[in-house]
């Protein structure tokens, strides 16, 4: 930058690329912008462009620096803190002054202009070191205000830079100007343009609603001729314009000689008592009568003299034809009123007595309205809310004039109480004051309403335990981790071996137990696959026989067409041993349980494959029946159960696409039905076991990037000891530096995804920049959910829930190399 204003040649190829830069467009806006980005980064780190507007404050209107994420901040801090704040309601010194040049800008000035303690926050995070500002004039006018600052750059500007910079506002003033003044001259021609085309559209508007109008328009001078019609008036006299004009309506003899006499009579009232005249008359049409409603009034000339008589008239037959058949509607209604669905009633406003009510009305209180006639809702014990509740509703209907929408049980005459939603409406009623109320039944309605309520409340629980198990993951690495290196130091059979694999043990069933959150929650990473119902039920035949007791007779009926679902394998597992442990509790005597399996169909005709397990123990009433999918619910002792087993069961089932039906009365068992969407693909049969060995690295380079401490080093130990040659970093930041100073190339990134400063396909898409073959494995303990908020996993890239076994941890690295080495 210091060579621009020392330079001369450079100085003029400068100017000269900005004279032809700023006057390429004559856009007000476009001007502004290319002024703004002339001067970034070639005199200044950031160029601050305001404008004064139409009340004289300045206002800014373009902010440039190279680095967009600083843009960004620094319009959010203008957002917070205007800057036409600063200089109220007179002009800016600089505008006045002319251009100055602040060499040193010191934290003593940032103070003094700062006006809040977070904006000087804001100003120091800036850090900015020298600063030029240049008044935008022409033509004598001021029109705003260009901020040229250093940064980053820690350039101190000079009477060279401010000169340069001098120089180039004046030419971008002219050329701002210009645009200025071409955007004001076109804003008037379209202005002149637009009055013209609303002149052009107002005539054309007249003649459209002359011409189109549906009623008769005329104009006749003080003799009675007419000198003006419409087309609609042309239509009904049957004759042409030319036909009309310049006659009276006894000379055209378009209808009986009495017709015309009288509304010509009408004219010359109007004419003698100069103002409008409405009447409504009939005449023979067609067979029949037409009657018209019309609207005479005087034309007056400048001298306030009467010329003339205008008419307007209204065809208003169909109107009398309507008034009958409101008439024959009012019948119709009555007959709605009798067979509507809705139960309407119409009571006295004085004492609350019943007059009228619908067949609807009789089947929900179970009374005819004969019985109903005559007596009141507390006569018949209808109403369940005691008569003091009601006043008040009352008082309100009176004074508002209806009360919709209001929740009111209501008892039938069986005792039964009804859901209702009711609005009322004061009435006339042969001039007695009456209420009509429609009473809508949703005891249906609130039943779901319950449901659904029950629903959100599981899903709000599913957040929280997602939310849980993120930090229990990272944990649980660190636990399960370093508990199994322990192991592999100590004796087998020792004390201490021993009592190190009660924490291992333990850590794995929280692991067990963060992954039943999850589940619950629905945000668990998921990796459905199409596989055979049967083949996993048998896979699951041994542990299932295991953690059933001897005294429950055991059996599987397992159809052969069952059928193949898609789901994430683990999960299905997860389903079967729930509902086995469930049933086997419920059999603390012994008992009998059964799996099978089936093939279902749908109401819809899609078939459907069938999981049945059912047991012959206590039961369940119906109480517990509509809470047994209800996160923490149990019927258990205390200690002896989470109470989500069910409701990890539902969400499983539900995040699938299927179902659970569930059959259970007191001290007969219970049969829980799973239905499942069967899929028509060919099933993944995988091996029941499969051994994972440690395998050994061949020098490759990994970077681990973790932000949990304990977490980054039992990953890197780990894998160093497998003969992976390691970097770390603690965040991507981080990452980023670590990698531009290693000399050699990195094999894998295995990037926890969430962290601070960047996230993980943020520093995957960095690094890939300059190693477009960098194999990618991430890694977290958020849910699912989470990870979609950051565009979730790419294809071909590899995801390592937490938490992890070291085991897993080195096939799970072995495959990811493997497959770049495939690739090459």
């Amino acid at each position: 930058m210091a060579g621009i204003a020392t330079e001369p040649t450079k100085w003029l190829e400068f100017l000269s690329e900005a004279s032809k830069r700023l006057n390429s467009s004559l856009c007000y806006d476009s001007t502004l912008d290319s002024l703004a980005r002339l001067t970034v980064p070639t005199l200044a780190d950031w160029c601050d462009i305001q404008m004064l507007d139409g009340d004289g404050v300045l206002r800014r209107v373009s902010m440039i620096h190279s680095d967009p994420a600083l843009v960004a901040r620094g319009e959010e801090n203008s957002r917070r803190f205007p800057y036409e704040s600063h200089h109220g309601d007179g002009v800016p010194r600089p505008l006045v002054e002319g251009p100055q040049l602040i060499r040193h800008i010191t934290d003593e000035m940032l103070a003094a202009y700062a006006s809040h303690p977070d904006e000087l926050a804001a100003l120091r995070a800036f850090a900015p070191k020298s600063m030029m500002l240049l008044p935008l004039v022409a033509r004598q006018r001021a029109l705003g205000l260009m901020v040229l600052a250093s940064a980053e750059s820690q350039r101190i500007y000079g009477d060279d830079d401010l000169t340069l910079a001098t120089e180039l506002a004046a030419r971008a003033a002219l050329a701002v100007d210009n645009a200025r003044l071409y955007a004001a001259e076109q804003q008037a021609r379209a202005e002149a343009e637009a009055a013209l085309r609303a002149h052009v559209e107002s005539e054309r508007r007249l003649h459209a609603i002359l011409e189109h109008s549906p009623a008769l328009i005329s104009i006749a001078d003080r003799d009675g001729r007419l000198v003006l019609v419409n087309r609609e008036y042309e239509r009904r006299a049957g004759r042409s314009a030319a036909e009309l004009l310049g006659r009276t309506l006894e000379e055209l003899a378009v209808m009986l000689p009495e017709y015309a006499q009288a509304l010509m009579a009408k004219d010359r009232r109007v004419i003698e008592e100069r103002r409008p005249l409405q009447f409504e008359s009939s005449y023979p049409a067609g067979g029949g009568l037409s009657t018209f409603f019309s609207l005479k009034f005087p034309i007056l000339d400048d001298a306030g003299e009467v010329r003339g008589v205008g008419g307007i008239s209204t065809d208003v037959t169909e109107r009398k034809q309507a008034e009958e058949e409101l008439r024959r509607s009012q019948e119709r209604f009555e007959k709605v009123f009798r067979a509507s669905t809705i139960a309407i009633c119409v009571t006295n406003l004085a004492d609350g007595r019943f007059v009228d009510g619908n067949a609807a009305l009789q089947a929900l209180t179970g009374y005819t309205i004969a019985e109903m006639r005559g007596r009141t809702g507390d006569e018949l014990n209808l109403w369940v809310q005691p008569a003091g509740d009601r006043t008040a509703l009352f008082e309100a209907l009176q004074t508002v004039g209806s009360v919709s929408n209001l929740e009111v049980p209501m008892r039938d005459r069986q005792g039964r109480i009804h859901d209702t939603i009711m609005s009322l409406e004061l009435i006339d009623l042969d001039a007695q004051p009456c209420i009509l109320s429609l009473v809508h039944e949703v005891t249906e309605l609130k039943r779901l309403n319950d449901r659904l309520g029950r629903v959100q409340k599981m899903e709000a629980l599913g957040r929280l335990a997602g939310g849980i198990a993120h930090d229990f993951n990272n944990i649980l690495t660190a636990i399960s981790g370093y508990t199994g290196l322990v192991l592999d130091t100590l004796p087998a059979g020792s004390d201490n071996h021993t009592r190190v694999g009660h924490i291992e043990r333990a850590a794995a069933r929280a692991a067990a137990l963060t992954q039943q959150l999850l589940v619950f929650g629905r945000q668990r990473v998921q990796e459905p696959e199409v596989i055979d119902l049967n083949g996993t039920v048998r896979n699951l035949l041994p542990m299932l026989r295991r953690l059933i007791d001897e005294d429950v007779y055991f059996e599987t009926t397992l159809a052969p067409d069952a059928g193949a679902v898609e789901i994430d394998p683990a999960q299905l597992e997860q389903v079967i041993l729930n509902l086995t442990l469930n049933a086997r509790d419920a059999m603390p005597k012994g008992g009998r349980l059964r799996i099978s399996t089936s093939r279902a169909t749908r109401e819809d005709d899609r078939p459907l494959a069938r999981l049945t397990v059912e047991d012959d123990g206590v039961g369940m009433d119906e109480a517990t029946r509509a809470r047994i999918f209800e996160p923490f619910f149990t019927t258990k002792e205390v200690g002896s159960g989470t109470g989500l087993g069910l409701a990890t069961v539902y969400g499983i089932v539900e995040e699938a696409g299927g179902q659970i039906v569930v059959d259970s009365q007191p001290e007969r068992g219970a049969r829980f039905d799973v239905l499942l969407p069967r899929s028509e693909r060919v099933p993944v049969m995988a091996p029941l076991v499969r051994d994972v060995v440690m395998q050994r690295g061949a020098g490759e380079t990994l970077l681990v990037v973790e932000d949990d401490e304990s977490v980054c080093e039992f990953v890197s130990f780990v894998l160093r000891s497998a003969g992976y040659d390691i970097l770390t970093a603690r965040d991507g930041e981080d990452a980023v530096r670590v990698a531009a100073a290693h000399p050699g190339t990195i094999d894998l990134l295995l990037t926890d995804i969430v962290m601070p400063h960047r996230n993980g396909r943020s520093l995957a898409n960095e690094l890939r920049r300059h190693n477009p073959g960098l194999r990618v494995m991430y890694m977290s303990g958020y849910p699912g959910d989470t990870i979609q908020r950051y565009e979730g996993i790419p294809p071909g890239d590899c995801f390592l829930q937490k938490p992890f076994t070291r085991e897993v941890l080195y096939e799970k690295v072995a495959d990811a190399l493997r497959t770049q080495r495939n690739e090459k």
